[in-house]
């Protein structure tokens, strides 16, 4: 991949000859026109396109939760929050199954990377209405990093319908709770919960953690 800022073409976007020019990550690119093979795939290269694919379709559906919880690794790496993520859990051990038989272990997943401190004892409950209740102990001062005003990242994710609802602005680590609403259409679903923390600057992260899963009303 190439980058540019001027010279005799200037940026461009689309395909020109060999080369294809878009906007990525705040800067201009060129890249090489990508070529079909007439090979069918193998075995080993089917089961790569079913792990990116599954852990893409994570990804996506926790877009908003990535941006935070995965900033650091993105931007040491320079890609995107959901790269880094794919990345992450295609390596990790979460992915189960051979060939394009394979599924993800919620429970080992990670949507959020750092060397930050979690809140102690997070627990979750069925709310009233289409709600799910978190809690957690306020473990501000466990560390000198780890503060009342850090903010307290929670998500839901829903296997079956591949969607997510997350807030990562609305609690903090001294709140010790939180209600997030989810669709009505997900009565009767699993639904997968997990946590990380931030501070205010968004620079200190902590490991995301996944909670419980719960079949919601």
């Amino acid at each position: 991949m190439a980058k540019f800022n001027k010279g005799i073409l200037g940026p461009f976007s689309g395909m020109v000859g060999t080369v294809v020019g878009s906007f990525w990550k705040g800067r201009w690119v060129m890249r090489s026109r990508p070529t079909r093979s007439n090979h069918a795939p193998s075995p080993a290269q089917l089961h790569q396109r079913a792990v990116f694919g599954l852990c893409g379709t994570f990804a996506r559906a926790l877009n908003s939760a990535l941006n935070v919880g995965m900033a650091n690794v993105a931007r040491q790496a320079q890609i995107t929050a959901n790269n880094a993520c794919v990345g992450i859990n295609t390596t990790n051990g979460s992915v189960m199954g051979t060939g394009t038989n394979v599924s993800l272990d919620y429970t080992r997943a990670v949507i959020a990377q750092g060397s930050g401190v979690m809140v102690a004892n997070p627990s979750v409950m069925q709310g009233t209405g289409h709600t799910i209740n978190v809690s957690w102990m306020d473990n501000t001062g466990v560390s000198p990093e780890t503060l009342s005003s850090d903010l307290v990242c929670v998500a839901f994710y829903n296997p079956a319908r591949t969607s997510a609802v997350s807030d990562v602005r609305s609690f903090t680590r001294l709140d010790c709770s939180a209600t997030l609403a989810y669709p009505e259409l997900w009565a009767g679903e699993e639904v997968h919960v997990y946590m990380f923390t931030t501070n205010i600057s968004g620079k200190i992260i902590s490991e995301s953690q996944h909670v419980a899963s719960i079949t919601v009303a």
